[in-house]
């Protein structure tokens, strides 16, 4: 694919985020609350500090 191909294909798919709400909302919002809880979940976890791996 050429740089002008790619240029477009970006260019269609932030038209499409902005127009649809929904969308940007499930491409920012979900990973970044899945990335919050599960970072939470292995701080807060003191069983994760017992296992040979995580040191």
């Amino acid at each position: 694919m050429n740089l002008v191909r790619i240029q477009a294909i970006a260019r269609k798919e932030y038209f499409h985020l902005i127009r649809d709400f929904r969308s940007l909302y499930l491409a920012f919002f979900i990973p970044l609350l899945l990335i919050l809880m599960f970072g939470y979940a292995g701080i807060s976890s003191e069983n994760l500090m017992h296992l040979p791996i995580s040191r």
